[in-house]
């Protein structure tokens, strides 16, 4: 389960953020690495020492797959160089930083509730599968002494 987190003028695709502006406003961004892609037609960056944290431009807007905290700050810097805004994976746009984390936060406590029962039912499943290899055994040597 992951989120997304976006950057975006209003409009979204009616109003794209180009290839250049977004390479204008990385280069200006000192905390980014770029990394080249295999298509060559977008930009991939990102955070130096933290390859795994990265974004992308793609159809005329920035996408970032679950940013921490540090590639959120960064992600509201381009957005304020490229004339834009940061928004969620629901396109409701956030307003600092904080506004992030907290939505964020109440996002990660479903998550993470919806884990524990996810591993809950797991655990749940094994344990009947278990009493059926159990109850299974015990017939056949039951049977056999029959």
């Amino acid at each position: 389960m992951s989120y997304h987190v976006y950057i975006a003028r209003s409009g979204w695709r009616d109003t794209p953020i180009s290839p250049e502006e977004w390479s204008q406003a990385v280069s200006e961004e000192s905390a980014l690495e770029a990394r080249p892609t295999p298509r060559g037609d977008h930009l991939m960056v990102h955070l130096e020492e933290k390859p795994r944290k990265w974004l992308n431009l793609t159809q005329g807007y920035v996408h970032a797959q679950d940013p921490g905290e540090e590639l959120v700050a960064v992600m509201f810097q381009l957005a304020s160089r490229l004339d834009a805004r940061v928004y969620s994976e629901r396109a409701k746009p956030y307003e600092s930083v904080a506004d992030w984390r907290n939505r964020t936060k109440r996002y990660r406590v479903r998550r993470d509730a919806a884990r524990a029962e996810a591993r809950e039912a797991t655990r749940r499943r094994r344990f009947r599968l278990a009493g059926v290899l159990v109850a299974g055994a015990l017939l056949g040597v039951c049977h056999s002494y029959l």
